[in-house]
């Protein structure tokens, strides 16, 4: 934690950067079920449409998560853009339904 305030305080230094009151730190590599795990393209798959298959709606089942962006697959960036996705289709269904 002190090593990411340092970088906090190193980004922001006009900014008093204090320590969270909680956190929580994942270690993949250990969890059993995910071990360390991520999307990656398979060489004869066709990566994109499984990806936009596995973020497709269910009804009113809606799932996000980097293996169902096809633009960055395995990244954060699919991760936060998949999430995004999801948000907006789950408002579309909230109020446009």
């Amino acid at each position: 934690m002190q090593i990411a305030l340092a970088y906090l305080a190193l980004m922001f230094p006009d900014e008093t950067v204090t320590s969270p009151k909680f956190y929580k730190v994942s270690r993949w590599m250990e969890d059993e079920f995910i071990m360390g795990t991520y999307a990656v393209k398979e060489v004869g798959k066709d990566y994109y449409r499984d990806a936009d298959a596995l973020g497709a709606p269910e009804g009113r089942i809606i799932f996000a998560g980097e293996a169902t962006g096809a633009q960055r697959p395995g990244t954060n960036e699919s991760a936060y853009a998949s999430g995004t996705r999801a948000a907006h289709r789950m408002a579309l269904l909230l109020y446009c339904t």
